[in-house]
C-alpha cells in the first residue's frame, strides 16, 4: 500500500485508488505516468501495484527526475479546510461532549527517489474530487471542500476506505443552549496522517463550543490518535499548530453556503 517501492525499468505497472486509475513505468532516463478519473462511477480500494501489459498509451507525462528505481506512493490531507455537512442531525446539550469519526477522502502523491522530497514530487491528484464551497459569510469566510457523509460516534463501527483517513474529533458543548452541528470546519493543514498498514488515521481535534457569537477553541494532539494501536506516523502537518487555536468552527444553516 502506502510507501516506497523499487520499479524495474520497462514495466509497466498499474494501480487504483479512489477515483484514479493509475499507470507508471521506468525508462532509461525519466518516469512516465498516466492518471485517468473514473468521474465517480467507481470507486477503487487502494489496489496493489501490478503488472499491465496490455496498457497502450500514447500522451504519457514524462518526468526527468531521479532515476534511482525507487518511487514513494503517499496520501495526502487535502490543500484547504474541509467543511463536514453530516448526513445525520446532530444535537449536544449543554455541557456535554461527544466523539465523532469522520472518513476524509485523501490526495494521492508520486514522488521519484529514494527519500520524499519536495522537488521530487510528480503528481498530487485528489483520490476522489470534492466539491468547493464557502465556510462563513460572503465578506468573510474560508474557502475548502464540501464533504457530506455519514458519521459515527462508536469507535467499532469505523471502517474507512483505502482512500480515505479517519479524523477522530470531539466536541464539547460549553454553551448553556443545544448544540445543532450543521457544518463544522476541518482544517486539515494542521493533521497528521498515521497508518497500521490497513487503515490510516490523523491525530485528534478538539473543539470547545461556548455559543454561536463565540470563536471555538481548537486543540490538535501531537500523538497518534488512541482510537487504534500499532500507528506508525506516515506524514507531517503542513502546518504545526500552536497548543490552543481561536477560529469559528461551527457555521449554522442561517449563514448560507455557496457551491462552485
Amino acid at each position: 500500500m502506502w510507501g516506497k517501492y523499487n520499479i524495474e525499468k520497462n514495466n509497466i505497472l498499474r494501480f487504483e485508488i479512489g477515483e484514479g486509475i493509475y499507470h507508471l513505468c521506468r525508462r532509461d532516463k525519466d518516469f512516465r505516468l498516466s492518471f485517468t478519473r473514473t468521474k465517480g462511477e467507481k470507486l477503487f480500494d487502494f489496489s496493489p501495484l501490478k503488472t499491465d501489459d496490455l496498457f497502450n498509451e500514447d500522451n504519457w507525462q514524462i518526468f526527468i527526475c531521479d532515476n534511482s528505481g525507487f518511487i514513494h506512493i503517499l496520501p495526502s490531507m487535502p490543500d484547504r479546510p474541509v467543511m463536514l455537512e453530516p448526513q445525520n442531525k446532530i444535537y449536544i446539550l449543554p455541557n456535554k461532549s461527544e466523539w465523532f469519526y469522520i472518513p476524509i477522502p485523501v490526495w494521492v502523491l508520486i514522488y521519484s527517489g529514494a527519500e520524499t522530497m519536495n522537488d521530487g514530487l510528480m503528481i498530487k491528484e485528489p483520490a476522489v474530487k470534492l466539491s468547493g464551497t464557502w465556510f462563513g459569510e460572503p465578506d468573510n469566510g474560508i474557502l475548502s471542500y464540501s464533504l457530506d457523509v455519514p458519521v459515527s460516534i462508536y469507535p467499532e463501527e469505523v471502517k474507512s476506505k483505502g482512500f480515505q483517513v479517519t479524523c477522530p474529533i470531539q466536541v464539547f458543548n460549553e454553551s448553556d443552549s443545544i448544540l445543532k452541528i450543521d457544518r463544522l470546519l476541518i482544517q486539515t493543514e494542521y493533521l497528521r496522517i498515521y497508518s497500521n498498514n490497513s487503515e490510516l488515521f490523523t491525530n485528534e481535534i478538539k473543539v470547545k463550543y461556548e455559543g454561536e457569537l463565540n470563536p471555538s477553541y481548537t486543540q490538535f494532539g501531537k500523538n497518534s490518535p488512541s482510537i487504534a494501536k500499532d500507528l506508525r506516523l506516515l506524514v507531517e502537518e503542513r502546518i504545526v499548530p500552536s497548543d490552543n487555536l481561536l477560529k469559528r468552527s461551527f457555521l449554522f444553516l442561517k449563514s448560507g453556503k455557496s457551491n462552485f
